[in-house]
């Protein structure tokens, strides 16, 4: 007979050991997963270098904006080359951010300080000097209070003369200032033009050129390389007229030759020196021709000699005696083999324009046989107004 014997106590320990593996088992799960959670926080060796090296180029940014900067700023996002954006790829992705810190910069402006000075321009040149120098005088205004062992006395400052000489015309400008930078104030600031060179003007004939052969009046335009003053002209020996229009309208000229005389004042008082001239010719009448000398009235000779000419040099003319046609003649014109009774001569004269004058010339005389008494040729009377008229159609 076989009989089991219980120890007191055996199932108790079992139990007590299964809890304390489960405490261990627990601890050692907690501990590792605290461990875990530890190092996962901690960053890595390559990490704490990309942060060292964002922390010192952040750094390095900074001290260059401090450096550069002369007003109040804030600081703009920064741009990185590639290789850092790189890096900061690499930092989102593991869900951990660096975060630059945003500065501001403060700057103290400087104090400038404000004098109660000014200042007046007593003398100065014209707006427009045709002169290579130029004197300024200037007066300084202070506002200050004088006294003397307790008294007021009177203040006064003496006015400053200054010459300046230019090499060259242009735009100039004359600046008063008192100070240094970034403090200097402009007290005076006057501008004006050197020119010392004269104007030139150009004489512009409308509707014709040197000749003009429709009316007794003309047309003139002036045009001038700068602005001017004022611009004036005359005819010939005439009065001297103001032209600053730009434009004359002459009217009832003599035929013949003819001078325009101009000249203009620019802005600055330089004249133009000599006037420019322009020759022009009013010619809109047709020839005139005179009969200076033909046989008498009666005559006996079979022959004729008729001397003639025209108010103008250049015309020519044309002659018709009897019944015949017209034909081209010129002066002296000898007749022969005339026919006893009365004869006829008509003369004319055209230019070289064609114009014809309105009536010719006509002359009859009478050839008879046997004795008569002498009788003088005609003359003209009017052969010195022949004379001025061809006078006026020469060019000098």
């Amino acid at each position: 007979m076989r009989f089991k014997i219980k120890r007191k106590g055996s199932a108790e320990n079992n139990n007590n050991i299964n809890m304390r593996k489960f405490i261990i088992y627990l601890l050692t799960f907690s501990l590792g997963l605290i461990i875990g959670l530890l190092f996962s926080k901690c960053p890595t060796t390559e990490e704490q270098k990309i942060d060292i090296t964002l922390k010192e180029k952040t750094l390095r940014k900074e001290e260059k904006f401090h450096k550069e900067s002369h007003t109040l700023q804030e600081n703009v996002p920064q741009t990185y080359p590639e290789k850092e954006k790189e890096i900061e790829e690499k930092i989102y992705i593991k869900k951990e951010t660096y975060e630059i810190p945003t500065t501001k910069v403060y700057y103290e402006k400087i104090a400038c300080p404000d004098l109660p000075i000014s200042a007046e321009l007593l003398d100065k040149p014209d707006q427009y000097s045709n002169k290579k120098e130029a004197i300024f005088k200037i007066k300084l205004k202070i506002n200050t209070k004088c006294s003397l062992e307790g008294f007021p006395i009177p203040c006064t400052f003496t006015a400053e003369r200054v010459k300046v000489e230019f090499q060259e015309d242009g735009e100039k400008e004359f600046k008063v200032s008192y100070g240094e930078p970034p403090c200097m104030k402009d007290l005076i600031s006057y501008n004006f033009i050197v020119d010392t060179t004269p104007p030139e003007t150009k004489i512009i004939p409308v509707g014709f050129d040197k000749v003009v052969t429709t009316y007794h009046s003309v047309i003139f335009e002036f045009a001038t390389n700068e602005p001017v003053k004022s611009i004036l002209c005359k005819i010939d020996d005439g009065f001297w007229i103001d032209c600053s229009s730009g434009r004359i309208f002459p009217t009832n000229i003599e035929e013949g030759w003819h001078k325009l005389f101009v000249f203009s004042t620019d802005l600055a008082g330089n004249k133009e020196d000599p006037p420019k001239e322009y020759a022009f010719l009013i010619d809109a009448l047709p020839p005139t021709t005179l009969l200076l000398s033909a046989p008498p009235s009666i005559t006996n000779s079979r022959s004729a000699e008729f001397v003639f000419t025209s108010d103008d040099e250049e015309a020519k003319f044309e002659c018709k005696i009897n019944d015949k046609e017209w034909e081209k003649c010129s002066s002296p014109l000898i007749l022969k083999d005339l026919q006893e009774g009365i004869n006829k001569i008509k003369i004319r004269s055209f230019d070289k324009y064609g114009r014809y004058e309105d009536e010719p010339v006509i002359y009859s005389w009478r050839v008879v046989s046997g004795e008569i008494k002498v009788i003088p040729n005609p003359t003209t009377k009017n052969y010195e107004e022949v004379l001025k008229r061809q006078k006026r159609y020469k060019k000098e």
